[in-house]
């Protein structure tokens, strides 16, 4: 049986809370999977979902096809130093913001691949490579397929490597976005048999 947690705001109370100064980061201390990992009892909250509120931007549709609220099994949070700036870029590969409030973007690329982007808290400075060793991949296809994205990517003034057919059939390209996080975009490169 699956439990969700109260909600403040979009986002549910013990996984962030309210009086952190950076609570997308620190929130670990207060979550309920921690808790359950050190054996003490998770509270029974009322039933809420645990998603945050669907927004747009004013050019892309409400919403995406069969894009209802769902738990995120997974997501990507990145540190960038402009939200706005890294939004308007992932928006141009096409991505779709789901939420916004002044801490963190919520972006989509398909149903169950999102993406925070986290705005750096002011008087910080992160020194060094952004991702290193991690590259974020998404499925392409159809009217995102690799040589759009890669066009869109190149005329954004973005780095682009690729496209590579790679052995384990795939055709990738290889986005390095304004903090210099790195995207890859992944097509079959034979048709997938079913």
């Amino acid at each position: 049986m699956a439990v969700s947690l109260p909600i403040r705001g979009n986002f549910p109370q013990q996984c962030y809370p309210p009086q952190s100064p950076f609570p997308l980061s620190r929130s670990l201390a207060r979550c309920p999977a921690d808790r359950r990992a050190r054996g003490r009892p998770l509270p029974r909250p009322a039933l809420a979902p645990c998603v945050p509120a669907r927004r747009s931007a004013p050019s892309r549709p409400a919403t995406m096809p069969g894009d209802d609220p769902y738990v995120m099994p997974a997501y990507v949070k990145l540190l960038v130093t402009d939200a706005e700036r890294s939004a308007s870029f992932y928006e141009l590969l096409g991505f779709t913001r789901v939420h916004q409030d002044p801490v963190f973007i919520h972006l989509r690329w398909a149903r169950y691949a999102d993406l925070f982007l986290v705005a750096t808290p002011p008087g910080v400075s992160l020194a060094g490579q952004r991702g290193l060793g991690v590259i974020v991949c998404f499925s392409a296809a159809g009217d995102r397929g690799i040589e759009t994205i890669a066009a869109r990517a190149a005329a954004a003034g973005a780095a682009v490597d690729g496209p590579r057919d790679q052995p384990w059939h795939t055709r990738e390209i290889v986005v390095t976005d304004p903090d210099g996080y790195r995207l890859c975009f992944v097509e079959p490169s034979t048709p997938l048999q079913s």
